[in-house]
């Protein structure tokens, strides 16, 4: 991929054309290894233009589809470098991006709705540091002016999860390996309001994410059947959460802060029936931060869309 033509051309696309990145090689080689391989396809996702790939599909593994798949559909924008004048090849690129207006959120604010991918990238054939400056333009899309805030930090490749604690303007850098990347997702926290953190279904980080209803448990169908059990154990809310997940079944996570209401009892994860038509299905999460929760859901829940969360 010719990363330079790409970056530099970014500000052009829907202006004068619509960016077309290189042909995405997504089977593995001698050449690259595959958090290099995240780096191109982070450069090719954030051109926000037509992506080609030439790879045979039956010569790929499934781990390396599945990459394919969080790419599609393209993003709506193109990023915008940080350093075009200051980099001979770009290193910091920022999209800000929103929920669509089809979206159906309830009981979640505004502020929460928007949020920023941030990648940094290592060009060179070295290990080195790669700091992050934001404009404050940037930084006021999800930072309140004046008011201390939290913000939550997902590495969407590497899936690691991060609370960061005052302002963005003073984020640390990071070490990166030659020609890798870091592709975060910034989200402001917004005390006692669960949050959708974000997923490995796209690479948006959640433009997949097509409703978010927080209701009392005790007042479902759910709480007065299943989950009766949890509403004695002290469970108080529940989340109807639907993922646009492209209808194949895969293993898929998802990032959510629950502030909590129960301290140290993690939220349980419901799909309907399992592939074998028994019981309703759980599935615990696992605690990554403070009240953030990594729920994994199998392959067998994970064709439809819609889950539901108590704690």
């Amino acid at each position: 991929m010719q990363v330079r033509n790409t970056v530099v051309r970014l500000a052009f696309h829907k202006r004068l054309w619509l960016n077309d990145p290189d042909c995405l090689i997504l089977r593995e080689n001698d050449e690259t290894n595959l958090a290099q391989v995240h780096a191109l396809l982070s450069v090719a996702a954030l051109s926000g233009g037509t992506l080609i790939f030439s790879d045979p599909p039956e010569d790929l593994t499934a781990e390396r589809v599945a990459l394919l798949r969080t790419l599609l559909p393209p993003l709506p924008h193109a990023a915008t470098p940080l350093d075009l004048l200051q980099s001979r090849i770009p290193e910091r690129l920022a999209l800000p991006l929103k929920l669509p207006e089809d979206a159906v959120i309830e009981g979640c604010d505004v502020p929460a709705q928007t949020w920023l991918i941030v990648a940094l990238f290592n060009w060179t054939a070295q290990v080195r540091d790669v700091k992050l400056v934001l404009s404050p333009e940037l930084i006021s899309r999800i930072e309140i002016e004046g008011k201390h805030c939290s913000f939550h930090k997902l590495d969407f490749w590497s899936k690691k999860y991060t609370r960061l604690e005052g302002p963005l303007a003073k984020l640390t850098a990071a070490s990166l390996a030659p020609r890798c990347c870091e592709l975060l997702l910034l989200r402001r926290v917004t005390p006692g309001v669960a949050q959708f953190v974000g997923s490995d279904v796209h690479i948006s980080g959640g433009l997949e994410l097509s409703s978010w209803r927080e209701m009392n448990l005790a007042e479902t169908q759910l709480g007065r059947d299943v989950g009766r059990d949890l509403v004695a154990d002290g469970y108080q809310k529940l989340l109807h959460v639907s993922l646009h997940t492209g209808g194949s079944p895969r293993q898929l996570q998802m990032w959510v802060y629950l502030p909590a209401i129960k301290p140290a009892a993690p939220p349980v994860l419901f799909y309907g029936k399992d592939a074998e038509g028994a019981e309703d299905f759980r599935a615990e999460a696992t605690a990554v931060g403070a009240d953030v929760w990594r729920i994994s859901v199998p392959p067998a829940c994970s064709q439809g869309t819609t889950f539901q969360v108590a704690w």
